[in-house]
């Protein structure tokens, strides 16, 4: 019997060539997520996730050196979470944690290369990580999906983000008002540099990573991180984040001579959010 079931399994993989998956991969992308104008109320939203998320998708789990696959029994939808019910127990999903996640993006994965169909990069994080497959005949409705968590992902980021803003507002008269600003730290200048150089080689996230902890060393000591980041994060579609990020650079120097330029990468970015 164990050996029947596992054979199911193994053909069910091999025919999954669809997945719901964040951050960089080797793999090409096929749909960024984006938000829909038809579903902007946040209940129509779940209960349309509820009745996607049936029993044809396949839950994947990875526990450190052990890769265990497992049919979805139920996937249960909440006002504040989302209840994945497997053969094993329950995995939960919080709302409020989607502001940990990545955007998520629907790439293709090869069936020729079986290492393929275990994916380090994934859609959801919650503890152990955890991807939505979907057949490869099921593309639209992987679409639908990734746009509903998208959605509730985005709706989210734009409370932080606001209260983020409000929390900055202080940092940035502090800095505008200074009549001589403060040299750049040699520290902060060797992780731009570094991000910088990963920027010239397309390696956005690690460029990312250089720029958030260069901005962690000195909130306001360099204004023009912010733009930086902001156009890598406009580079992997991370679009709400890039506002934010531009929005910062605009307070700390709006008397810049590319603040016009930059207000209207904001205007190009909700476009892009909004399609």
């Amino acid at each position: 019997m164990k050996v029947i079931r596992l054979l199911i399994l193994l053909v069910v993989l091999f025919n999954t060539t669809i997945i719901v998956q964040a951050q960089e991969s080797s793999s090409k992308p096929v749909y960024y997520p984006k938000l829909q104008s038809d579903k902007n109320d946040l209940d129509k939203v779940r209960a349309d996730l509820q009745n996607l998320l049936n029993k044809k998708n396949i839950l994947s789990t990875f526990e450190k050196s052990v890769n265990k696959y497992q049919f979805n029994r139920s996937v249960l939808v909440f006002d504040d979470r989302i209840e994945v019910q497997t053969k094993s127990g329950n995995i939960i999903i919080n709302f409020s944690d989607f502001t940990k996640f990545s955007v998520m993006t629907l790439y293709w994965l090869s069936s020729s290369d079986p290492k393929q169909l275990i994916p380090y990069p994934i859609a959801l994080r919650l503890g152990e990580p955890i991807c939505f497959y979907f057949l490869k005949t099921e593309l639209e409705k992987a679409k639908k999906v990734a746009d509903d968590l998208f959605f509730i992902q985005y709706q989210q980021l734009v409370v932080i983000f606001e209260n983020r803003i409000v929390a900055f507002k202080p940092l940035a008269e502090e800095y505008r008002a200074l009549k001589v600003k403060p040299p750049i730290p040699e520290e902060l200048r060797k992780l731009i540099v570094q991000a910088n150089a990963f920027n010239e080689q397309k390696q956005y996230f690690k460029a990312i990573e250089m720029y958030n902890k260069a901005i962690d060393l000195n909130q306001t000591a360099y204004p023009a991180a912010y733009w930086n980041i902001a156009l890598q994060y406009a580079n992997v579609k991370y679009y709400q984040t890039a506002i934010y990020c531009m929005k910062k650079y605009l307070m700390l120097v709006p008397e810049a001579s590319d603040a016009r330029s930059g207000q209207d990468k904001i205007y190009e970015w909700e476009a892009q959010i909004i399609k």
